[in-house]
């Protein structure tokens, strides 16, 4: 069976697993908006499973971080990772 659905940044957050620091920071840095923007952009007019949307997050972080202008610091060292 095949569904085609709308989902919002809040949808990620129910659904998605195992990217829960990527989601955390992006909402910590307000950046929602501007992060499904990034989505839609990187699919295009492709329709990505709901597999393929949480493998983007989970292991694309450096480059949605980048795109997103958010910076990760070490906690111990106050460095950027």
């Amino acid at each position: 069976m095949y569904v085609k659905t709308d989902l919002d940044f809040n949808d990620l957050e129910n659904r998605c697993w195992e990217c829960d620091s990527v989601l955390d920071a992006i909402s910590e840095n307000n950046k929602e908006e501007e992060f499904m923007d990034l989505l839609e952009e990187e699919f295009g007019d492709d329709t990505p499973t709901m597999t393929e949307v949480n493998d983007f997050i989970r292991f694309e972080d450096d480059f949605i971080f980048d795109a997103l202008g958010i910076r990760i610091y070490d906690d111990e060292e106050g460095e950027e990772e």
